[in-house]
């Protein structure tokens, strides 16, 4: 009698996902440096939306935990919101805008010698957000 192993257990369609989930994350894991490398240090990420209802999404990284404030002014310099972030490497708030009367106003988020700005139009439509300015 000859002695033939059994190897059904290594086509098994489980064992084959797993090894699969396994392999992809292992190379997820080995390229995260990578990916954060591409993100030049000091450089605050900025995204800002205008979501529905006169809600502004403001979403910050990269702040590496440096104090930061972010701060929604009229064009006179009058402040409706403020907010000093501090040993924090992200920043997520939504503002509801509903309540300020229509106009201009400025989104700036300032990190020791650097500000970052948005133009928000507040109008019976909703909101309008200009380009970033550095």
């Amino acid at each position: 009698m000859i002695y033939q192993p059994d190897c059904s257990h290594i086509l098994n369609p489980i064992v084959m996902k797993r090894i699969f989930f396994l392999a992809a994350l292992l190379l997820g894991v080995m390229s995260m440096p990578y990916a954060q490398a591409a993100v030049p240090a000091g450089k605050i990420l900025w995204k800002v939306i205008a979501k529905e209802g006169k809600v502004l999404k403001v979403n910050l990284a990269n702040l590496q935990q440096a104090r930061t404030v972010v701060q929604l002014k009229d064009l006179h310099g009058s402040a409706y919101y403020t907010r000093v972030v501090r040993n924090h490497n992200g920043f997520l708030r939504l503002l509801n805008l509903s309540e300020l009367p229509k106009g201009r106003y400025v989104l700036s988020v300032s990190q020791n010698d650097e500000t970052i700005s948005q133009v928000v139009v507040v109008d019976e439509d909703g909101l309008k957000l200009s380009a970033i300015s550095r």
